[in-house]
């Protein structure tokens, strides 16, 4: 089981490369549902991430992919360090299918 929707694009994606060659692109995404929305990060990978790289904040995008979760080490103003659990969703697919329509003050 994973997850399907749609959604639109709330931070620019950003586009790199692993230490081990792997091409990842990161990005938000607003998925709104009957209480509001909620804002999911999203990795993409290989030709995904090369092709969601070139969207723009507010293109609606249909997403396919899966939960995950990992650790990462979080520093402290005070110093040290602090393990925290970062969520996100791993597309396995991720296209933009049209921009988010814009309302205007009248």
């Amino acid at each position: 089981k994973g997850l399907e929707a749609d959604g639109v694009i709330c931070t620019q994606p950003t586009y790199r490369t692993t230490p081990l060659g792997r091409e990842i692109s990161d990005l938000t995404v607003a998925i709104r549902h009957s209480r509001g929305s909620d804002y999911i990060p999203v990795v993409t990978w290989g030709r995904t991430a090369q092709e969601i790289s070139k969207a723009k904040v507010g293109d609606i995008v249909h997403l396919r992919g899966r939960f995950q979760s990992r650790p990462y080490r979080k520093k402290l103003d005070i110093g040290g360090e602090v393990e925290r659990t970062a969520y996100e969703v791993s597309a396995k697919s991720c296209q933009v299918v049209g921009k988010q329509r814009r309302l205007r003050a009248e």
